[in-house]
């Protein structure tokens, strides 16, 4: 199938889309893998509200899911990564040395920011299509799970979900190294459009705010076991005292 795009300004708007889907599902998951770590050092705090702290584990586990499964999408009327790359495969008139001469305006720095990324690589395009399209392995669990449990459940998996994880396991390395793989694949697409990369890292403090709520809960907590203390300390005074009475 040809991806011919109408203007070099709608491969912009969809690179763009794509990053955010991945950037999501990344942000998501730091969570994920943060709280999860997070259970050992703060397991007081989070057992006075199991309930919640589940959930909420399970609620970035779903999102990081959502928004991976649009990025390695293969609907033909949707925007994702095999999209991106098929498009740049398909418009040598938009990827090429001159057109991101044209792109780039001569601001600074563009005769080598041309010279690195000139001509897209074509051996490399292939090869990023056929990771996304060709059943790699880590995609092909992907879409499994997108197919049978993300988009809708399948009636054979929710009779026995047990043996669809069997075949289909999903672990945590492959989360990571779809996203690492995607990461790699869209900033190839943003500099052989505009010599453009993408940072995934979510600044700081944001990646912390998690570690930011456990410790107001230490804190509510601590201060929770003072005034327990300080109470319980005055009612063993009093009964003393009562008891020095009656005497």
């Amino acid at each position: 199938m040809s991806n011919k795009l109408k203007s070099s300004q709608e491969f912009k708007s969809h690179l763009i889309s794509v990053f955010h889907e991945l950037g999501d599902a990344n942000d998501h998951f730091h969570f994920v893998n943060s709280l999860r770590q997070a259970v050992s050092d703060y397991e007081r705090e989070i057992n006075c509200a199991p309930a919640f702290w589940i959930y909420t584990i399970d609620a970035h586990v779903s999102a990081t899911m959502s928004h991976l499964c649009r990025v390695y999408d293969c609907d033909p009327a949707a925007v994702h990564l095999p999209f991106l790359l098929e498009a740049v495969r398909d418009n040598p008139d938009v990827f090429c040395r001159q057109a991101l001469e044209q792109r780039l305006e001569k601001g600074p720095g563009w005769e080598e920011l041309v010279k690195h990324f000139g001509d897209p690589d074509q051996a490399q395009i292939e090869a990023d299509i056929k990771f996304c399209r060709d059943a790699h392995p880590q995609v092909e669990k992907l879409r499994a799970w997108r197919n049978k449990v993300v988009a809708h459940l399948n009636k054979r998996v929710s009779r026995d979900f047990e043996s669809f994880k069997k075949q289909w396991p999903l672990e945590r390395n492959d989360i990571q190294e779809l996203i690492s793989k995607g990461h790699d694949m869209l900033n190839r697409c943003g500099g052989w459009y505009d010599a453009r990369s993408f940072s995934l890292n979510l600044p700081s403090p944001w990646d912390k705010d998690y570690k930011f709520v456990l410790e107001s809960l230490r804190m509510n907590i601590s201060k929770r076991d003072e005034n327990d203390d300080r109470l319980l300390k005055l009612i063993s005074k009093g009964n003393a005292l009562s008891g020095s009475s009656a005497t």
